[in-house]
């Protein structure tokens, strides 16, 4: 699925990990990539990648593949 969920202000792309049926809002569980930065040294930092859990409306989602 992809689309645009509450919190994650841009688009993301990832599998659904769980819908609520008959649930208007909030009703969508979506994992995405994301990335986190690990620490910074000589103010360069460094980031790694994470699995994030994303919350929406179905309806804001399109399927893809």
């Amino acid at each position: 699925m992809k689309g645009v969920g509450y919190n994650v202000k841009h688009e993301i792309i990832g599998p659904v990990l769980n819908v609520k049926v008959g649930q208007q809002t909030c009703n969508l569980e979506i994992a995405h990539a994301e990335k986190r930065v690990l620490f910074t040294s000589d103010a360069i930092p460094f980031w790694y990648p994470m699995i994030g859990i994303e919350y929406g409306q179905a309806d804001q989602f399109e399927k893809i593949g």
